[in-house]
């Protein structure tokens, strides 16, 4: 990958320069991801629960991927990436108490907060649903040997990733500035997911740069997670004496999540 495609230093440190993008990889990506999603989409509309919620989330952000990397008269052949960025919209509130419950299933748990999530969620489904059966009337474009060019592949590939590694150059230095930046996290959290997800569908047989970007998003999932049911808990009961574990908790992940990352950048004191 071309230095002067993106980011920088963290395209060097993340493993992207120089990485190769495979063709094959991309197309075989292509045929399983589509069949991956529209059996998540079924089983989500069946049986809306956390499981499910979660793998049509994922099928969602790695179709989303594929899409970016499509040649141009695919990718404006259909308005699926404004069907799946609505999927994401409405999942979220269903994944966000799916979470919240979880925290709440504890003894500490409070009977009235897990009433009041359970009823968000319920409230949401009816959202997700909607909009997942939209975005599966429409399927992914289809993709023949012919259609793709491995030198197109490649420049889109960087275009796209050099993007998303400049979008993390300019955060990751603000999130680690600012802990109570949630907001900012939650964009960082984002811009490493999508980045992931990218590397994945052209070059399986390089883990490493999708390794260090699992860790990295998985480490901000967790602390978005908390973020999320303390924004939620502290609306209807900030008096809940479990808060201030919650919030020590949170404290404590992103003082780890800074001592891993937060030498990474040029200007850190690391």
């Amino acid at each position: 990958m071309d230095r002067a495609e993106g980011g920088d230093w963290f395209v060097e440190w993340i493993g992207l320069a120089g990485l190769d993008v495979d063709k094959e990889a991309f197309l075989r990506s292509h045929g399983r991801e589509t069949r991956t999603l529209s059996r998540n989409y079924s089983r989500l509309l069946k049986n809306p629960g956390e499981d499910e919620i979660h793998d049509a989330r994922t099928a969602t952000r790695r179709a989303e991927a594929l899409i970016e990397l499509m040649p141009r008269h695919h990718r404006k052949s259909s308005d699926l990436d404004e069907r799946y960025h609505k999927v994401m919209e409405k999942t979220a509130a269903v994944r966000d108490m799916d979470v919240l419950l979880t925290k709440l299933s504890g003894p500490e748990g409070s009977r009235r907060l897990v009433r009041a999530a359970e009823k968000t969620r319920r409230k949401a489904v009816g959202a997700v649903r909607e909009a997942v059966t939209s975005a599966g009337a429409v399927a992914l474009p289809s993709l023949s040997h012919e259609d793709v060019r491995s030198a197109r592949l490649q420049r889109r590939f960087e275009k796209v990733a050099g993007r998303l590694a400049e979008d993390v150059e300019r955060r990751l230095p603000r999130v680690i500035a600012d802990p109570s930046d949630a907001k900012d996290l939650h964009k960082l959290r984002i811009d490493i997911k999508k980045l992931r997800y990218l590397v994945g569908a052209v070059a399986p047989a390089n883990p490493s740069p999708a390794s260090r970007l699992e860790s990295m998003q998985d480490a901000l999932g967790s602390i978005h997670d908390w973020d999320v049911c303390i924004a939620y808990v502290s609306k209807l009961d900030p008096a809940w004496d479990v808060l201030p574990a919650w919030e020590a908790e949170r404290k404590r992940e992103f003082r780890g999540f800074a001592r891993e990352y937060g030498g990474r950048h040029p200007g850190s004191k690391r």
